[in-house]
C-alpha cells in the first residue's frame, strides 16, 4: 500500500529487497488514488495549526543541521517505479472520514483476487472495514515508537521530551481497534538527547529489515511467524498530540543546551577508558565472583585501554585488550603480564593491522589459542591463532564476512560451538541487535541462527565479556548503551539454547560506581585469580586528570 511511487528510501530498501527475492512475490501495488491534500486533514490552512506550523519549522531546521551526520538518509526520496513497473497496480479511492480510510467493497473483492498473504501498509491512513481482512495473515504495518507507552504523534519526538532512555519500534498486524493491532515484532534503540532526525533515522533503517525477517519466518513455518509479542508488564500507553509552543521551545532549548554541551566536551575533552584488574576472593558478588578492590592499569594520557580479556597461561596471567591511541584514532591490542600480586609487570603490543581493533576475545580449544578481536570496520569476523603466547599471532581465516560485526564472543556447550556478535545493518546502530551462530567446528561451516537476531534491545544486546556459569546455570554478560554507550553491564541467565531456540533473561545490572572517577563501565571477564573490568573517565586534553 503506498501513496505515490515516490517512497523514502527506508521503504525503497524493502520494496528492493521484496522485489530481489526469489521466494516472495510482489502480486499487486495498492496505490492511493485521493487527493494528496486530502490524506492527512491537519485543520485550517495548508500545514494546519500554529502549533503544527511551530513543529514543521523545527523539523526543517532539525534535519538540515543534522542531516549530513547521519550516513544514510533514511528520508531521502527515492522513485520505486522502476522497482514496481511489472507489477500489477490497483489505484483506490477510499472511503473517507475525518482520520480513517474504508476500502470500496468492489476493491475489497478486487483485492481479494490476488490471493495475498500479506498486505505491507506504507501509505493510506487509519485503515478500517474488510480491507484489513483480505489476507490471510493480515496488514502489516509499522509503528515507530513503544505502543506501550507511546501512540499518537509526533513519532519519536515525546521519547526525548521525556527523557526516555529508549525509543521503541513496532511491526503490527492491523485490526479495527486503533493502537491495539497484534505486535509481531519489537525493538529498542537508544534515544538520541538533542536531535530528532537523527533518533528517527537509525530507528527507521532498523525497522527496514523487520518485514524480510518476519516474511521468512512465515515461509519456513515457524511458529513464531505471526505471533503475539505481549504487553510489558508495566505498560501505561498514552496517546500524545503535537507539541504546543511552550512546549517546544522548552525542548528546542534544552537541545541546544546538551548539543552545546557535546560540542564543547568534544573540543575540551576525551572519554579515556581505563582498564582495572581485582583480585578474586573467596564470596560470591551476586551471580559474578567475588573480588578485592580494582586497580587501574598504568596508561600514557594520550592512549585509552578498553575490552580486557584475562586469561591463565602456563602458571601466569595475561590480560589482552583493546590500546587505543588518540593520535592515530585507532585501536590495536595489547597485552598486560599480571603479577599473583595483581601488579601490572609489563605492557606490549601483540596485534596491529591497518584498520581499527578491539574487544580481543581469547580463548582455547585443543591446546591452542585463538583471538577474535573486532574488526567491523574490516566488514569482517577475523580469526588469529597464538604463534607464540602471547606476543605473536597470526591471521588464520575469516569466520563470517561481509558483516558490521561487534564484540563477538564465542562459547562452547553441549559439543557445540556459539557465536555471539552484534551485528549494525546499513544505517541503523550496531548497538542494538544480537545475532547468534553456532558449528561443530571453529573453522564453520556458522549456521545462522533462526531467531535472529536473538535480542533486539539496546539495553542488553552487545556482548560485555565470556560468559560464564555459577552452579548449573549459564549467563551472558551485556553491555547497556540505552543512555550512553556502554553505560553499564547487564548480566543475563540464558534459560534456553538451541538451535532452533534461544532465551535469557536480565539478572543483574552493576553500574560503573564500581569503580573511582567511571561514567560508565562495558566490559566483564574473570579467570580463577582475577575480576578484570573497564571504566570511561573524561580526561582534559589540555592537562592530564579528571575533570
Amino acid at each position: 500500500m503506498l501513496d505515490d511511487m515516490v517512497v523514502p528510501h527506508w521503504v525503497y530498501s524493502i520494496l528492493a529487497e521484496l522485489t530481489g527475492g526469489k521466494a516472495l512475490e510482489l502480486a499487486i501495488v495498492i496505490l492511493n488514488d485521493t487527493n494528496p491534500e486530502q490524506r492527512n486533514p491537519t485543520g485550517p490552512g495548508r500545514f494546519g495549526s500554529l502549533r503544527q506550523k511551530a513543529f514543521a519549522a523545527y523539523v526543517n531546521a532539525d534535519r538540515k543541521l543534522f542531516a549530513s551526520r547521519v550516513g544514510l538518509d533514511a528520508f531521502s526520496p527515492k522513485d520505486a517505479s522502476g522497482l514496481l513497473d511489472r507489477v500489477p497496480k490497483a489505484r483506490v479511492r477510499p472511503i473517507q472520514t475525518r482520520f480513517v480510510d474504508r476500502f470500496p467493497e468492489a476493491d475489497v473483492n478486487l483485492i481479494r483476487t490476488a490471493d495475498l498473504d500479506v498486505i505491507l501498509r506504507f501509505g493510506f491512513r487509519i485503515l478500517k472495514g474488510d480491507i484489513l481482512k483480505t489476507a490471510r495473515n493480515g496488514i502489516w504495518s509499522f509503528h515507530h515508537g513503544d505502543n506501550d507507552f507511546y501512540r499518537g504523534g509526533p513519532v519519536l519526538f515525546w521519547e526525548m521530551y521525556e527523557d526516555s532512555p529508549v525509543s521503541g519500534t513496532v511491526l503490527q498486524i492491523l485490526n479495527e481497534k486503533l493502537y491495539e493491532g497484534q505486535v509481531i515484532y519489537k525493538s529498542f534503540s537508544g534515544t538520541h538527547r538533542y536531535s530528532l532526525h537523527r533518533n528517527k533515522n537509525e530507528a527507521y533503517w532498523k525497522s527496514s529489515y523487520f518485514v524480510g525477517r518476519k516474511l521468512q519466518d512465515l515461509l519456513k513455518a515457524s511458529p513464531t511467524g505471526v505471533a503475539t509479542i505481549p504487553p510489558a508488564s508495566d505498560a501505561r500507553p498514552k496517546c500524545h498530540q503535537t507539541p504546543s509552543i511552550p512546549q517546544l521551545l522548552r525542548f528546542s532549548l534544552r537541545s541546544a543546551t546538551r548539543l552545546a554541551e557535546a560540542q564543547l566536551r568534544h573540543r575540551l575533552c576525551h572519554g579515556q577508558w581505563f582498564v582495572a584488574l581485582a583480585r578474586r576472593t573467596g564470596s560470591a558478588n551476586g551471580v559474578i565472583p567475588g573480588h578485592g578492590k580494582f586497580e587501574t592499569f598504568p596508561m600514557p594520557a594520550d592512549r585509552f585501554y578498553a575490552d580486557p580479556c584475562v586469561v591463565a597461561f602456563e602458571g601466569r596471567d595475561f590480560v589482552f585488550f583493546e590500546d587505543y591511541s588518540f593520535r592515530t584514532g585507532k585501536g590495536t591490542v595489547s597485552c598486560a603480564t599480571v603479577e599473583p600480586s595483581g601488579r601490572v609487570i609489563s605492557i606490549e603490543p601483540v596485534l596491529e593491522e591497518p584498520f581499527h581493533l578491539s574487544y580481543p576475545f581469547v580463548f582455547e580449544i585443543d591446546k591452542s589459542y585463538f583471538m577474535i578481536p573486532e574488526s567491523a570496520s574490516a566488514k569482517s569476523i577475523r580469526l588469529y591463532r597464538a604463534v607464540h603466547f602471547p606476543l605473536r599471532w597470526e591471521f588464520e581465516r575469516t569466520l563470517l564476512d561481509g558483516v558490521r560485526a561487534v564484540d563477538t564472543t564465542i562459547h562452547l556447550r553441549n559439543e557445540m560451538l556459539w557465536m555471539f556478535t552484534n551485528i549494525g545493518q546499513p544505517g541503523a546502530s550496531v548497538q542494538d541487535e544480537l545475532h547468534l551462530f553456532y558449528a561443530n567446528s571453529l573453522y564453520g561451516p556458522w549456521e545462522a541462527h533462526p531467531q535472529n537476531p536473538i535480542v533486539s534491545d539496546v539495553r542488553r544486546a552487545r556482548s560485555a565479556g565470556r560468559l560464564f556459569t555459577n552452579g548449573q546455570a549459564l549467563f551472558r554478560p551485556s553491555q547497556n548503551s540505552s543512555i550512553s554507550y556502554g553505560g553499564s553491564i547487564v548480566i543475563n541467565a540464558v534459560e534456553e539454547m538451541t538451535t532452533t531456540a534461544y532465551r535469557e533473561t536480565k539478572v543483574e545490572e552493576i553500574g560503573p560506581k564500581w569503580l573511582n572517577h567511571a561514567v560508565c563501565t562495558h566490559t566483564l571477564n574473570f579467570n580463577e585469580n582475577f575480576v578484570v573490568t573497564d571504566g570511561l573517565q573524561y580526561s582534559s586534553k589540555l592537562r592530564k586528570g579528571i575533570l
